[in-house]
């Protein structure tokens, strides 16, 4: 799936539904993103008072913004902050953010895909959540028109995550 920078298409539910069924197989339970492969978080990279956990059940994963081989300047080794757990009616979303220097270079959103209905639209959702942060630099996004509950809860912990980091 390809995401265009430019602009963000307003989606209802049923063009979530209709897409997230022509592109999946089955009930998704990842979804992925990126130009690089998804890289664990090492250990010691979480900041203190951070906290990185799993809500419980499957949930589909992304990874946004990732770079491979850039080179970051020195003092500036990029951080990984994790938002707070929102629940709502379908199940939990975090947010997790990493940022160099002062800008907010990916974004991995663990959200809900326990049902096929869940892993469809957050299989749509998610990565669109993740070009409005990167490209707005912060929780003030659109959200996903048809994953309301996604998107507010995902707009929270972003919040959370983005005043961990301080920016």
């Amino acid at each position: 799936m390809t995401i265009a920078a430019t602009a963000i298409p307003f989606i209802t539910a049923a063009d979530i539904l209709n897409r997230a069924q022509v592109t999946a197989s089955g009930p998704a339970t990842t979804t992925q993103v990126t130009a690089a492969p998804p890289t664990a978080v090492p250990a010691g990279t979480t900041p203190a008072g951070a906290s990185v956990t799993t809500p419980p059940g499957p949930q589909a994963t992304s990874v946004a913004g990732t770079t491979s081989g850039a080179t970051v300047p020195a003092g500036t080794a990029p951080q990984t902050y994790a938002g707070t757990v929102e629940w709502n009616r379908y199940g939990s979303v975090e947010a997790t953010i990493i940022v160099s220097g002062s800008k907010i270079t990916g974004v991995n959103i663990a959200a809900p895909g326990d049902n096929p209905r869940s892993a469809y639209i957050n299989g749509v959702a998610v990565p669109i959540l993740q070009s409005q942060t990167l490209q707005a630099q912060s929780a003030n996004i659109d959200g996903v028109s048809g994953a309301t509950y996604t998107s507010e809860s995902y707009v929270q912990s972003l919040q959370s995550a983005i005043d961990q980091a301080h920016l």
